[in-house]
């Protein structure tokens, strides 16, 4: 079964990853960083410019960097040895007394080994191993130094674009360090737990995007479960985004599970879940892309919001309210242009930083 030829390669790439050394390229202190790296699926030669001379990201600050030796970011962070390097936390399939729905499936059990190494405050390359037949999966995460337990935190899951998948041990923490969307929603609320998870890439052993859902959904439908059932999360503030191969990941997840999540952000992409589910929830989804996008174009995200805003309005619902529950944000040239992006599809990176998108996901 490919699965299981999955796990052995995960395995090995795995072990050599975790294992060598590496230096991240990482933001300096622009306001707003230049993507590195194209979301490969969308993204061609020619139209993948920025605008004018094209700036590399720079290299870290040594204090920044990513040290095997030390196993943290910068010298007043505590250096992590022996046993509490491989320290791991065990969930039992269970039931959660406050909440609606099953914490994982019956008679299944997952691992987690958490990271020793920070960047940008995050603790990275945790990963988390199922007891069934799913490959290891590989997040980072951002803990609040006030959480401790006593009281709800938001939470917010970031899934990232084709480009800050996991491939080899040159791509450690590139969809955080590429797309900022983890690092800036912080700025939005201090209390809220932060989980990105880098996906493995599987196109070249699979070849289909179809095949990597099997593995990619159920993968993130259970960290986020893991997440509500081993921290004290406020159910009404679940928060989800994702960009580009993102966004359709994430559209598939709201439409099986639409009660784990409050709100999401829909980045650059096109919607391959099932709206009636969205409709029937009124489940809240901000919808923002490129007027020309290079990788989707705006028309068939267009047509799934206005496949969704009909319906309510078939429901009676005013379009004042239909725009506390449905977005359609379509970002024109200028946009891009102004702030040094040709290509509009990279230059979603831009929405990270903008307030009213942000803002709206945040506030729901």
């Amino acid at each position: 079964m490919f699965r299981d030829k999955l796990i052995i390669l995960i395995t090995a790439a795995l072990a050599v990853g975790l294992t060598a050394s590496c230096g991240r390229s990482g933001p300096a202190d622009e306001a707003r960083p230049v993507a590195a790296k194209a979301d490969t699926e969308a993204v061609t030669g020619e139209e993948a410019g920025k605008a004018g001379e094209a700036r590399p990201v720079p290299e870290m600050a040594a204090e920044e960097a990513l040290t095997e030796e030390s196993g943290t970011a910068g010298s007043d962070e505590p250096e992590i040895q022996g046993e509490d390097e491989d320290k791991a936390l065990t969930e039992s399939s269970g039931t959660d007394a406050d909440s609606q729905f099953t914490i994982f499936d019956p008679g299944l059990e997952l691992t987690v080994t958490e990271g020793t190494e920070k960047y940008e405050g995050f603790q990275v390359e945790n990963i988390m191993h199922f007891s069934d037949e799913l490959p290891d999966l590989i997040y980072h995460s951002y803990i609040p130094d006030s959480y401790d337990g006593s009281k709800p935190y938001a939470l917010y899951i970031v899934l990232p674009g084709h480009g800050g998948y996991y491939s080899d041990i040159e791509d450690r923490a590139e969809n955080i360090n590429d797309e900022h969307f983890a690092v800036n929603a912080r700025e939005y609320n201090d209390e809220m737990i932060i989980i990105a998870p880098q996906p493995k890439d599987y196109e070249d052993e699979l070849g289909s995007l179809g095949e990597m859902t099997e593995i990619h959904k159920p993968q993130m439908i259970r960290l986020t479960e893991y997440m509500l059932s081993n921290y004290n999360i406020d159910r009404n503030k679940v928060f989800i985004s994702g960009y580009s191969r993102g966004g359709e990941m994430m559209s598939l997840m709201v439409a099986e599970r639409p009660e784990l999540y409050t709100a999401a952000l829909h980045i650059s992409s096109i919607w391959r879940g099932d709206t009636s589910v969205v409709v029937k929830e009124h489940f809240p989804v901000y919808f923002v892309i490129g007027e020309s996008d290079e990788a989707y174009g705006s028309k068939p995200v267009a047509g799934t919001y206005e496949e969704i805003a009909s319906a309510y309005r078939r429901e009676g619902i005013s379009d004042d309210d239909i725009r506390e529950i449905a977005v359609l944000d379509v970002k024109d040239k200028d946009y891009f242009t102004s702030q040094g992006y040709d290509n509009q599809h990279l230059g979603a990176d831009l929405f990270a930083y903008d307030s009213n998108v942000m803002g709206w996901l945040f506030s729901r």
